[in-house]
This record gives C-alpha cells, sequence and structure tokens, in this order.
C-alpha cells in the first residue's frame, strides 16, 4: 500500500473481503498470514482482523544481508462466523 494511503483503513477492508472469501466462497477451514517483525502495522491489520497470534519463527527469512523474524497470524472458520455475527449483532449459531 502506497505511503498516501496509509492510515485510511484500506488494508483492513481488502483483508476483510478476502477472509470473507475464503472463508464464504471457497469453504476453507483456516486462513494465515505473516508479516515481518520490523512491520508491526501488518500486525495490527491482522490483530483488526480478529486473527489470532500463533507465533514467531525467528530469522525465517533472508532479505538483502539481513534475517527477518516472521510473525504468523492465523483464523479459523469459526472464528470468522462468530465475529462476523458478532459484528452484525446476531448471536453464534450452536455449530460456532
Amino acid at each position: 500500500m502506497g505511503v498516501p494511503f496509509w492510515g485510511r483503513g484500506y488494508t483492513t477492508e481488502a483483508g476483510a473481503a478476502v477472509l470473507g472469501y475464503g472463508f464464504s466462497s471457497l469453504s476453507l477451514h483456516r486462513i494465515f498470514a505473516r508479516h515481518v517483525v520490523r512491520n508491526p502495522a501488518s500486525g495490527r491489520v491482522m490483530q483488526k482482523l480478529g486473527m489470532t497470534q500463533e507465533g514467531c519463527q525467528r530469522q525465517h527469512i533472508r532479505k538483502g544481508e539481513r534475517f527477518e523474524d516472521i510473525v504468523n497470524y492465523g483464523m479459523l472458520h469459526q472464528e470468522w462466523e462468530a465475529a462476523t455475527s458478532r459484528r452484525a449483532g446476531v448471536a453464534p449459531s450452536a455449530s460456532a
């Protein structure tokens, strides 16, 4: 996302659309994402989306001459359903 568009919620909105498509249209069970530690803004987006931090892979990738730590996030279908229901003001189903 270009710097002039930071802080406007576009990335969070796009992430929510990806989660909705993955869980609703593709019937995925789990969706995961990750970010490099030195980019905490991406982690905040994942948190806003309701994803759960699942761990950190230390020095997992190399970018140039530097090894980077990666933070992993994930969300299960039933977690997405429950969060979507809460936002819509609907009680979660018994299957969630």
